[in-house]
């Protein structure tokens, strides 16, 4: 076989169209991506539900979700809820507009939610087991029962 070598024809850019401009820089300091900030609301009513969650929120930007917690093996209400807000500034100024404010005949307090603990484990997590099933089981040893009393004490004496 014969090795032959190919050149690329390379057509040479002309001088007027310069770099693309998804390769230039952007001018002046670089702006970190807003993640947004989520948000505490607490004393909700009990029977407060999502949607009237995000419409007390909705009149100040953009809501992406919104979590209510609840008591462990039920759906009812713990009184408290997470919202996540798109945008940071809007989420400051819900939290200005709505905290202490009365709804539903309870007064609100919203602040900025506290990063949560990783470590932390939820309600339903089990411990793993580390008896693979190869070790016995330690059986409690049975106490004596005590003797009724009346005549068998009675007897006890009277043998003694």
């Amino acid at each position: 076989m014969e090795n032959k070598r190919f050149k690329r024809a390379s057509t040479p850019r002309p001088q007027s169209l310069g770099k693309p401009k998804s390769f230039t820089k952007p001018k002046g300091p670089r702006k970190p991506h807003d993640r947004g900030k989520t948000v505490y609301i607490g004393n909700l009513r009990y029977k407060r539900d999502e949607k009237g969650i995000i419409y007390l929120f909705a009149k100040y930007g953009h809501v992406k979700s919104v979590e209510i917690v609840t008591e462990p093996g039920t759906d009812k209400s713990k009184g408290y809820a997470f919202v996540k807000m798109s945008n940071s500034d809007d989420a400051i100024k819900a939290i200005a507009a709505l905290n202490n404010q009365v709804v539903d005949g309870r007064t609100l307090k919203v602040s900025e939610a506290l990063e949560r603990d990783k470590d932390k484990r939820p309600y339903s997590y089990k411990a793993p087991s580390f008896n693979d099933g190869n070790e016995k089981k330690v059986e409690k040893k049975k106490k004596p029962s005590k003797r009724k009393k009346g005549l068998n004490v009675l007897f006890d004496y009277l043998k003694a």
